[in-house]
């Protein structure tokens, strides 16, 4: 009875205040393994309207924290969207335990 949507999934994280942002750091689900992200996407924003892509990539099958380094410093970061594109085992649904800064 539970309608999956299919990927992509996103959140966006406001930061507060603007920041100058070096990457984020990604910990994958703790307690099992369903739902952990492969491909992803990060984009950052100062007004949460205009977007730039930070970072792509893959991320390895694992509970322990996952730095993503910015191609380039964000500075004046205050939104940061993560984009998860697929999951490790092809399903439709994507967890995420924590997503940390780096300045």
């Amino acid at each position: 009875g539970v309608t999956l949507g299919k990927y992509p999934h996103s959140v966006t994280i406001d930061l507060g205040k603007p920041r100058n942002l070096k990457g984020i750091t990604c910990y994958g689900r703790q307690e099992g393994v369903n739902g952990r992200i492969k491909d992803y996407r990060v984009e950052v924003s100062a007004d949460n309207t205009t977007w730039r892509e930070a970072a792509h990539g893959q991320l390895a099958d694992t509970a322990d924290g996952q730095a993503i380094r910015f191609a380039a410093p964000a500075p004046g970061t205050r939104y940061v969207r993560f984009t998860g594109l697929s999951e490790q085992r092809g399903q439709e649904f994507a967890s995420m335990a924590e997503i940390t800064i780096i300045e």
